[in-house]
């Protein structure tokens, strides 16, 4: 994390990627944990994780994200070129 936390430093318009990475990591440590309590499936797969994203998504908690998918976080990704 330090490296992006430079980045971001020295190329402020690279603040979304250390945001981003930042997210992802929290999001990692998450899994981290249901890891350590539940162990892998025995078969080794992470659909349990798809599963719980799903139902996560049904009970609307990414609604007020505002993220999109495609990375883009204002409506300037919308536009096209004039």
């Amino acid at each position: 994390m330090p490296i992006y936390k430079l980045l971001q430093e020295i190329f402020p318009r690279s603040s979304e990627l250390y945001e981003r990475v930042a997210a992802n990591r929290e999001q990692w440590t998450k899994v981290s944990h249901k890891f350590t309590i539940r162990g892998l499936p025995s078969n080794n797969s992470l659909d349990f994780l798809d599963e719980e994203y799903e139902l996560m998504q049904a009970q609307g908690a990414f609604r007020d994200d505002g993220h999109r998918m495609n990375g883009c976080l204002d409506d300037e990704c919308n536009k096209t070129d004039e």
